[in-house]
C-alpha cells in the first residue's frame, strides 16, 4: 500500500447492538459474538501487513474490550493511545432508547434507518433535532475529530478502532473536511452506509488529508 493510509476499525457486536439500542460510552460491552469478531479482526489487521505508526482506540468500554483482544499487550506498547476524542457521538437524551420507543415519542415512522436520523441530528435532515436538547452537537463532533486527524500529518499508517457513526463522521471529514453535511459517496452515486461490526475500512489520503481512495473487507 502506497501514500498515507488510515485504516478503520469498528467494535465488535455488544449488548446493546443485540437488542438495538443507542449506545452510551461505557454501559454497552461485548456480547459472546462481539469477542469472537474482535479476534477475527485482529487475524484480518495482521494480514494487512501494516506496520502502524499509530494506534488509536476510543475509551468507550466495547472499544477497549476490542483493543485488548487484537493487542493483548497494549498497556506496554508505545504506538497505542487511547483518546477519548474518537468516542461516539454522545446522545445523552437518547441513550437506551429504541427506534420503536423513538417514534412513539414523536409520533411518526422514520423512512430511513435511525443510524441516519443520528448521523445528522442538529440539521433539517433528521426528524431528531430540537427534540432532544442535551445530545452533543455536530460542531462538537467536528472540533474534536478535526484535532485528532491533525495530529496524523505525519504518520503514514494510522489504525482508529472506532464505532458505526463516529468512524462514518472520519470519511466524511476526510472526503470533505465536514460532518454531518451529507451520505458519502464513493465512487459517486454509490453511497457508503454504516460501518459493520464485522469490517475493516481502508482509506488512503492526498497530501492535503483528504480521501483518494476507499476500500472495505468483510470478515
Amino acid at each position: 500500500m502506497k501514500g498515507q493510509i488510515i485504516v478503520l476499525a469498528r467494535h465488535g457486536q455488544t449488548d446493546f447492538n443485540v437488542k438495538r439500542k443507542i449506545q452510551d460510552p461505557f454501559a454497552p460491552h461485548l456480547t459472546k459474538v462481539g469477542y469472537q469478531q474482535a479476534q477475527i479482526l485482529g487475524k484480518e489487521i495482521e494480514k494487512l501487513g501494516i506496520n502502524f505508526d499509530i494506534i488509536i482506540s476510543s475509551d468507550m468500554s466495547r472499544n477497549v474490550e476490542t483493543l485488548a483482544e487484537i493487542y493483548p499487550n497494549y498497556k506496554q506498547r508505545q504506538n497505542i493511545k487511547i483518546d477519548k476524542r474518537l468516542r461516539e457521538r454522545a446522545h445523552r437524551d437518547l441513550t437506551g432508547k429504541t427506534k420503536e420507543n423513538i417514534e412513539r415519542e414523536l409520533g411518526e415512522k422514520f423512512s430511513d434507518r435511525l443510524s441516519w436520523e443520528l448521523y445528522f441530528e442538529g440539521t433539517e435532515k433528521s426528524k431528531l433535532t430540537n427534540k432532544y436538547p442535551n445530545d452533543e452537537s455536530l460542531d462538537s463532533v467536528r472540533k474534536r475529530l478535526a484535532s485528532l486527524i491533525s495530529e496524523l500529518k505525519d504518520k503514514n499508517r494510522t489504525l482508529l478502532i472506532g464505532s458505526s457513526i463516529i468512524n462514518q463522521y472520519i470519511l466524511e471529514y476526510l472526503q470533505t473536511g465536514a460532518i454531518g453535511s451529507s451520505k458519502i459517496e464513493f465512487p459517486k452515486g454509490n453511497v457508503l452506509d454504516f460501518q459493520e461490526n464485522n469490517e475493516l475500512r481502508i482509506v488512503t489520503l492526498d497530501k492535503n488529508i483528504r480521501m483518494n481512495n476507499y476500500s472495505s473487507i468483510e470478515y
